[in-house]
């Protein structure tokens, strides 16, 4: 073999193994990308994912008219300026879902005291829960979003219910 043959086999390996090398390093840079950063989507807050202020406008819209015609839970609204109970909820849940902070209401607790002295319990919450569940449902929103926004009601059952390290309010009210 002569040696400008040994350098071409050379420079064909040399090649060989830069393209391998290229190769390899965009195999691992996919990897990286495909597993360690988050989709765009999962970068976007909650609120953002439901749609933001369209979606959560028409999602407190529809689950008042479920919550005011259901037997379960109707009679804690007798009372209730509806047109400010939207404006609140739309604000609380705003920045429930990590929207813009609006919300100017008393924390749950507080918000909540009275009507657990008069009864408000697990199945007044769970039905509530129940209804913007089926709300959002019938809205088309997808199920793992739902689930998300029902995880982040359930967080607040203690708050709600003044129980635990919120038990103390119910002697303010």
């Amino acid at each position: 073999m002569s040696s400008s043959q040994d350098m071409n086999e050379k420079d064909i390996l040399v090649s060989v193994i830069v393209a391998i090398s290229v190769v390899a390093s965009a195999v691992i840079a996919w990897y990286a990308y495909s597993t360690m950063i988050k989709p765009e989507s999962s970068k976007k807050s909650l609120y953002d994912r439901l749609g933001g202020a369209p979606a959560i406008d028409a999602a407190v819209n529809n689950f008042y008219v479920k919550v005011l015609s259901d037997d379960r839970v109707k009679h804690w609204f007798a009372k209730t300026n509806m047109a400010h109970q939207h404006r609140q909820q739309k604000a609380f849940l705003t920045a429930a879902f990590g929207g813009p902070n609006n919300y100017k209401g008393r924390p749950m607790d507080h918000a909540h005291a009275k009507l657990v002295k008069q009864g408000l319990n697990d199945s007044h919450f769970d039905a509530i829960a129940e209804n913007l569940q089926n709300t959002l449902l019938e809205m088309g929103v997808e199920k793992s979003l739902v689930d998300e926004v029902i995880t982040a009601a359930a967080s607040l059952r203690e708050e709600i219910l003044c129980r635990g390290k919120y038990a103390a309010c119910l002697e303010k009210y």
